[in-house]
């Protein structure tokens, strides 16, 4: 299985994210994650485009003002059965830390 994890930003971020798709790779080796980072315009106009055409990445950075927006436009996966299931668990949720070096 892949996954597609699109977001956009400077370069550290860049560098972090893919450090965490590292990581999750070790933990979920069957789960393959195809990353794209794209500057912020460019960003926007792929998603738009894949968005457009019923394609959205599957997991994806957002500003905090786009979800209601793209929520309406029935985009995003509405998680609360699998809440109520147990999958994802919220412990922690919120609470990341990470390590600057």
């Amino acid at each position: 299985m892949t996954i597609r994890y699109a977001w956009w930003d400077a370069e550290d971020r860049v560098q972090r994210i893919n450090v965490t798709i590292d990581l999750f790779g070790k933990k979920y080796p069957k789960i393959k994650v195809k990353a794209d980072f794209q500057p912020y315009t460019d960003f926007w106009q792929t998603f738009s485009t894949h968005t457009s055409g019923g394609n959205p990445p599957d997991v994806f950075q957002n500003a905090i003002g786009f979800p209601r927006k793209y929520d309406a436009k029935n985009v995003l996966l509405d998680l609360k059965e699998q809440v109520k299931a147990g999958n994802p668990r919220r412990e922690g949720f919120g609470r990341a830390s990470t390590t600057r070096r």
